[in-house]
């Protein structure tokens, strides 16, 4: 957030041009904490009984590279199959993460990499995010994601699924992300029943973490046991 900043007529349209607006030194000359991401997707059928998904994005932050150009990236990319047999269907999909931003003008660490950059701003200081929760990524900046997620549901419409994610948050212990201000890396599984019966639906989920955030020099699992019913009137 930052109070007093220029709120004009070509603000607003600088903010949708690039060019020329990139991190000024001069907090009046900068219209806002722009970002602009590009996303491709593919489907269709694999062989005679599955379906099958691929998609990536990439988003970049204005990290001070070259006016026009954007620069700092981080990505996504995943993929997942489905399909189904004598009224058995089942989905199973694989995803990942990294908003650790590669720089590709400019400046890098030694490893390539640009830390404490996406999400981050040094004029609006909350970053891009609302009541202290990242808008973009769930896990905030600088972090890595890695899921395996898988479900069967039969004939009766009674579904299991299951996930295993690898989680590391804030690999670069900087202190402005909001999730966590040191680096966390933890596993997380989850597991999920939906059952349909004649009063509306029963479902449950637990999830195992081994470490939580912002728990430095210490192990701090945490076990969650979810139960839902829902029905229709």
């Amino acid at each position: 957030m930052r109070f007093g900043a220029p709120c004009s007529f070509s603000t607003f349209t600088r903010s949708f041009i690039a060019a020329g607006t990139e991190n000024v030194s001069d907090p009046q000359q900068q219209p806002g904490n722009q970002l602009v991401s590009f996303d491709a997707r593919w489907g269709g059928e694999v062989g005679r009984t599955m379906t099958g998904t691929v998609y990536a994005q990439a988003l970049a932050e204005d990290g001070g590279g070259p006016a026009i150009l954007p620069d700092v990236y981080s990505y996504l990319a995943g993929g997942r199959l489905s399909g189904g047999l004598d009224g058995w269907t089942w989905s199973a999909g694989i995803e990942w993460t990294d908003t650790y931003g590669v720089r590709y003008f400019g400046e890098n660490t030694p490893n390539g990499r640009s830390p404490g950059v996406t999400y981050l701003n040094f004029i609006y200081r909350d970053g891009y995010s609302f009541k202290d929760r990242p808008i973009g990524f769930s896990l905030d900046g600088d972090s890595q994601l890695y899921s395996l997620s898988a479900s069967i549901t039969d004939p009766r419409n009674n579904r299991l699924s299951a996930a295993l994610r690898r989680a590391n948050i804030n690999v670069t212990d900087t202190p402005g992300f909001h999730i966590s201000r040191n680096t966390e890396r933890l596993w997380i599984g989850e597991f999920g029943a939906n059952f349909p019966t004649r009063w509306g639906d029963i479902a449950g989920e637990l999830r195992y973490q081994t470490d939580q955030p912002n728990t430095p020099g210490r192990r701090d699992g945490d076990v969650q046991l979810e139960l839902r019913w829902q029905g229709q009137f």
